[in-house]
């Protein structure tokens, strides 16, 4: 199964590193840039509660790194309808 996590400022790749232990997955890390400084973190968790998954912009980097996920681990980026339709194979966000 191939994983992608998707890492931020309040869990970065170093606390995303024991995924790469899943018997018989294939994982990645990506950092959403955007998303490692404090102040926009807040505010993108903002922009979701008030309007939902598609309220806060990812980019197309995130989007090219889970083309071929069938698994997507995340803390704080956004997983709406834009992701996943950017992932065909999705089949579990956690």
């Amino acid at each position: 199964m191939k994983v992608v996590c998707i890492c931020d400022v309040g869990v970065a790749e170093p606390l995303m590193a024991p995924m790469k232990s899943l018997p018989g997955c294939e994982v990645s890390f990506f950092t959403e840039k955007a998303l490692m400084d404090v102040k926009a973190t807040k505010l993108a968790l903002r922009a979701v509660e008030e309007g939902g998954p598609e309220a806060w912009p990812v980019s197309s980097e995130l989007l090219e790194a889970v083309k071929e996920a069938e698994a997507i681990i995340v803390h704080v980026a956004p997983v709406g309808k834009t992701v996943m339709d950017a992932a065909p194979k999705l089949k579990v966000v956690g």
